[in-house]
């Protein structure tokens, strides 16, 4: 709790945040906030530290990116079962999986659930050890104004053997030649020093580049000193049951063979980010004129996406 108090001071003072707007944001009062953060809450502070945790947990989802509704697929179980089982071996892997097939949203998820044991950072898309690094220390609660090996030693005192490192995206560390290395080597450096997990997602071109290569060839193997670095391929395909769960998710009723067909083609093409934005969509829509959702407003909120990127601007968006 310590390390979540940190880092919700260092967000509240990068934000600009004073005393009551961090209380706000956590359900207190102002006066109850100080007493707890100075430690002299005299009354049972659990059910407040509890909010501060969850706080925590949303502001850190809130940096990564859009955050639309979790669905727990099998996929997505799969990802996070592997997240808990490099977290508690102190194991450094690599997660290989297509661009939309949900990675980022299961690590999030897992982060949420274990704020406290998970440093979530997505790869800058012009990544370097610096950028990584500054990453890093603001999701610890660290301030970046530190010089880099000032920076490197308050980020060690955080981490233990007990924290998960996810770098999500890491492929972009490929279209940075020479410095994209070296903040491979950097993340590779904390883990080993610190013996922590650490997973790193990526799309297949990351594997490919490391086996094939000849500036990455080698470079999987240098992941760890300890340990080596154990690739995990997510299934090619997307499954049907899968898909299901999702459209149960957002109230759709089972669809006919041919909307089916058109659904899981989408989803091999695309992955679950477009369908599942399509169906929020419907949803959202659906709610608004206070009717069960169907799927013609799925294939509406399909019509309006396409009108939109054609130039023709919908009268109701």
């Amino acid at each position: 709790m310590k390390q979540t108090l940190a880092w919700l001071i260092s967000y509240s003072v990068e934000h600009n945040w004073i005393l009551g707007d961090l209380a706000a944001l956590a359900g207190v009062s102002a006066k109850t906030m100080r007493n707890v953060l100075k430690g002299t809450y005299e009354a049972n502070v659990e059910p407040h530290l509890l909010s501060l945790a969850a706080l925590r947990a949303r502001l850190t989802i809130e940096q990564t990116g859009e955050d639309l509704p979790f669905v727990e697929t099998k996929l997505a179980r799969y990802t996070m079962d592997l997240a808990e089982f490099t977290r508690r071996y102190h194991y450094a892997a690599v997660m290989i999986g297509p661009t939309q097939w949900g990675k980022t949203e299961a690590v999030k998820e897992y982060a949420r659930r274990y704020p406290d044991k998970v440093v979530l950072v997505r790869c800058p898309v012009s990544a370097s050890p610096t950028r990584l690094l500054y990453r890093i220390a603001k999701q610890v609660g660290i301030s970046a104004r530190m010089k880099p090996e000032e920076t490197i030693d308050s980020i060690l005192r955080y981490l233990t053997p007990d924290h998960l490192l996810i770098v999500d995206e890491i492929h972009h560390v490929l279209r940075s030649d020479k410095m994209g290395m070296k903040g491979v080597e950097q993340v590779r450096e904390l883990r080993d020093m610190s013996g922590c997990g650490l997973l790193l997602t990526a799309t297949p071109e990351f594997q490919m580049a490391m086996e094939e290569d000849p500036i990455w060839a080698g470079m999987l193997t240098q992941l760890s000193k300890r340990n080596a670095c154990r690739v995990y391929r997510l299934p090619a395909t997307i499954s049907t049951d899968d898909l299901r769960q999702v459209w149960d998710f957002y109230g759709f009723p089972e669809p006919d063979a041919g909307l089916r067909a058109s659904i899981e083609a989408t989803a091999q093409e695309s992955g679950y980010g477009v369908l599942t934005k399509r169906m929020n969509l419907a949803k959202v829509a659906a709610d608004n004129a206070g009717v069960p959702v169907t799927w013609d407003y799925y294939l509406g909120a399909i019509k309006k996406l396409q009108d939109m990127e054609e130039g023709n601007m919908p009268d109701d968006i």
